[in-house]
């Protein structure tokens, strides 16, 4: 595919201009960079222009992305990008043009405009209210043919973030961003970031605190004691409970109340959760649990309906055919309990799941914890921050069947096809390398990402030889299939070294009338040290050479 920008940019006419100072407006250092190298600017409703470089760096990794897809049988699709494109609307595309088991698999991608509503505009790209993201779906003939894709998708996309340069970078497991299924996100480890993580340091399992486990203590066994009503004044809390009756936290069970949704339906339902109390419950597992969505914390008013009464709460004589009762599988199993009475000042001691109320579901809807034991070695967890700059998700068949999607299999008959989608976060991805790749003088972007291959600093343009050399020098570069930003400004030589940095371009290269008497061109890469002269008729093999051997500065990721 040829590109679509010249190879050769001339910087006194281009669009651009750079910052000595940070602007207090950005947040975070890579943000900075990009503000002072004059790849994006904010606008005034909250989004991020893009500069010509920072257009330019997202070109490249557009191309990056099309020639992985090509390499997948993708085709591109594209549809108008002024409000966020829906699932349906890209399956409705498919459904007009698959109808039979030799369409399937069937890939196609197209790039998306995402908006978040919690954006923060000081992050610049990483929580740009407004940001584009590709997305990529696959068609396939059953679960085992998705399965496997998904899993050659999360392998490829692995290597291929390595590639354009991101580092510190866990595939972890995630909650599906739409319908149900199974989704494994990619995260890049920063602080601050608005994804936690519960991570294992000695067997490496790793998953979203939306979903992650934990291994949970045994109970004590013992027999089932009577049950007993018992006046508890000012006891709303498990703290303040547990230190009125002077027992530990673990033996009484915390109620959290939500309502929610039903998705076909659309009815409100109350859903009370419990856990033990010295846990916390995970509203995602509860949604799940539940079959429910849209969770919101209950009113008091929504709670008293049935029967409860905050603070003093138990699934122990409320009107039950109102409410979902879901109960943590640990709590199923203890004894004994301490649980509420439904009246001001009042608990019931010895509660038992079975004999004094059975609840609708039982399942896992604790929410794991910093410190909280591995639940495949028994490691204390640890909870580093990130950024999710992808994902891939098996979807099933839920949402090719809204929108009547089929396809004739061998036999004839008609089948709905398994849909895998993988989605990138382009712009945070373009912050995240932002952020990874910078030092004290500015950017240092990876070959792959930087908007050029090489920036070229004239000095002393009144010399003829000069000119002559920077000119047979583009040509040479251009012609082995390099990209140039040729700084011609006439402006200080300072100036132009100190922009150099800023930039990040990999490779400077230095034409002046000093390193023409020293018998060639300054070559310096952005990371490193080392000035070589080089002849002018070997300036492309140099830079070639300096691309292949660039080294990233040296950063800190938050590892938790």
């Amino acid at each position: 595919m040829k590109p679509t920008h010249p190879q050769h940019v001339r910087l006194s006419r281009l669009l651009f201009q750079t910052l000595r100072e940070a602007p207090a407006e950005a947040e975070t250092a890579g943000y900075a960079c990009l503000w002072r190298a004059g790849y994006v600017r904010p606008l005034r409703e909250g989004g991020l222009a893009e500069y010509p470089l920072g257009r330019r760096m997202r070109f490249r990794l557009e191309q990056a992305l099309r020639e992985q897809a090509a390499a997948w049988h993708a085709a591109e699709v594209a549809l108008p990008t002024h409000a966020p494109v829906d699932l349906l609307d890209l399956l409705a595309l498919a459904r007009h043009a698959v109808h039979s088991y030799r369409q399937i698999p069937r890939c196609f991608f197209h790039f998306t405009t995402h908006h978040d509503a919690d954006g923060r505009i000081g992050w610049g790209w990483l929580r740009a209210p407004v940001r584009i993201g590709f997305e990529l779906l696959a068609l396939e003939a059953d679960a085992s043919a998705a399965e496997h894709r998904a899993e050659g998708w999360r392998t490829a996309w692995l290597a291929w973030y390595a590639q354009v340069g991101v580092s510190a970078l866990l595939s972890v497991r995630a909650p599906t961003s739409v319908g149900d299924g199974t989704a494994h996100a990619f995260v890049a480890l920063f602080p601050g970031g608005d994804e936690t993580l519960l991570m294992c340091p000695s067997c490496g399992d790793v998953a979203m605190r939306q979903i992650a486990t934990f291994r949970k203590p045994t109970p004590p066994a013992e027999d089932a004691r009577p049950l007993q009503k018992v006046a508890t004044p000012g006891t709303n809390t498990i703290a303040s409970l547990a230190a009125f009756l002077d027992v530990p936290a673990s033996r009484t069970a915390k109620v959290v109340f939500f309502t929610g949704r039903k998705e076909q339906s659309g009815d409100e339902r109350l859903v009370m959760a419990l856990v033990r109390g010295d846990m916390d419950v995970e509203p995602h597992k509860v949604a799940q649990a539940t079959a429910m969505h849209a969770l919101r914390p209950a009113t008091e008013d929504e709670i008293r309906a049935v029967g409860a009464e905050p603070g003093f709460a138990s699934p122990i004589g409320i009107r039950r055919e109102q409410t979902i009762v879901v109960v943590d599988d640990l709590v199923a199993h203890s004894s004994n309990l301490v649980s509420g009475a439904n009246e001001p000042d009042a608990h019931f001691l010895n509660v038992n799941v079975g004999r004094d109320y059975t609840p609708d579901v039982v399942a896992d809807i604790a929410a794991a914890h910093e410190g909280a034991p591995c639940a495949l070695c028994g490691t204390p967890l640890r909870r580093p921050h990130g950024l999710e700059v992808g994902r891939v998700e098996t979807l099933g068949t839920a949402l090719p069947e809204r929108v009547g999607l089929t396809f004739l299999a061998h036999d004839g008959t008609p089948r709905t096809p398994v849909l895998v989608r993988t989605w990138l976060d382009l712009h945070r991805l373009m912050g995240v390398l932002a952020e990874q790749h910078h030092d004290e003088q500015g950017l240092a972007l990876p070959p792959a990402v930087a908007p050029y291959d090489v920036y070229l600093v004239r000095l002393g343009r009144e010399n003829p030889d000069v000119e002559q050399v920077a000119e047979q020098v583009v040509q040479a570069l251009v012609q082995t299939g390099l990209s140039v930003l040729d700084d011609d400004r006439d402006v200080r030589a300072g100036v132009k070294f100190n922009d150099a940095d800023l930039l990040g371009i990999p490779v400077r290269l230095t034409v002046g009338a000093k390193a023409l008497k020293r018998g060639g061109v300054e070559c310096k890469g952005r990371t490193s040290r080392d000035v070589q002269i080089v002849p002018p008729d070997d300036v492309g093999l140099a830079v070639l050479d300096a691309l292949a051997t660039w080294k990233p500065v040296g950063r800190t990721h938050d590892r938790g």
